[in-house]
């Protein structure tokens, strides 16, 4: 009995310890500099796997970030991805509309049919 009671006491334990670190850890933002390291790390893979669960948990500052690279990046494949990585950010008004306005205004197909989606 005495063994039932520990092995629970500690399972309870682990839980609310993993629960109280996966709150702190998602509710801390990523400064602009770790934010555009990992979304670098990101343009780097040839087969891209990343899903919306990545991109936003880059943080409330991503869409900024992503928007600036974009501005600063020559390339169509990593602006479309970019581009598709600003598109997981749908509640953020300058995200929706930078991705409007690269729609509307490049001459470029891929990035046009990437914001369209």
């Amino acid at each position: 009995m005495l063994n039932f009671k520990r092995k629970t006491g500690f399972f309870i334990f682990w839980v609310a310890t993993m629960s109280v670190s996966s709150w702190a850890f998602a509710s801390v933002d990523l400064s602009d500099s770790q934010i555009e390291t990992a979304v670098q790390e990101m343009l780097l893979n040839r087969h891209p796997k990343e899903n919306s669960n990545e991109w936003l948990g880059l943080g409330s500052r991503a869409p900024q970030v992503l928007m600036r690279l974009y501005e600063m990046e020559s390339t169509s494949f990593r602006r479309m991805r970019l581009i598709q990585g600003l598109g997981f950010f749908k509640d953020n008004a300058d995200a929706v509309a930078f991705i409007k306005r690269e729609a509307e205004k490049t001459q470029d197909d891929v990035i046009r049919n990437q914001a369209l989606r």
